[in-house]
């Protein structure tokens, strides 16, 4: 017997290249038809609002503490041997130590940076 055909076997899932024409349509042309010539993409795009200025510094913000947190983790890793001859030359406590000051790092330098503010923090603890 013959093997059965993509179409028998899933009929109801679209060829890719549809469902791309139809995303690439709506992005582009503001159409679920998927052409994307419909003229009604410049509007949509019009439409769309830009980020206002405190999600724009804040995302700066930890983009700045996230940076510090690496170059820190970074410096870390660098000097693992030291690191791991402190902590009973063991891997797993040597694995924790670096994760825990990476993240305490990172906490910090979001402070810092008004990345986090401490009010922040007490409304989410109050949840």
């Amino acid at each position: 017997p013959s093997c059965p055909s993509r179409k028998n076997v899933w009929p109801n899932v679209r060829p890719r290249t549809k469902i791309l024409r139809s995303v690439a349509g709506v992005v582009v042309g503001g159409e679920a038809g998927g052409s994307g010539g419909g003229g009604t993409g410049g509007a949509m795009l019009a439409n769309m609002r830009r980020p206002g200025a405190r999600l724009v510094s804040g995302v700066v913000r930890a983009a700045v503490a996230t940076a510090i947190m690496s170059g820190a983790v970074w410096f870390m890793l660098e000097n693992l041997t030291l690191i791991r001859a402190e902590l009973w030359n063991s891997r797993i406590v040597s694995a924790a130590a670096i994760v825990l000051a990476g993240g305490l790092i990172y906490g910090i330098a979001a402070l810092l940076t008004g990345a986090i503010r401490i009010s922040d923090i007490r409304q989410a603890l109050r949840r």
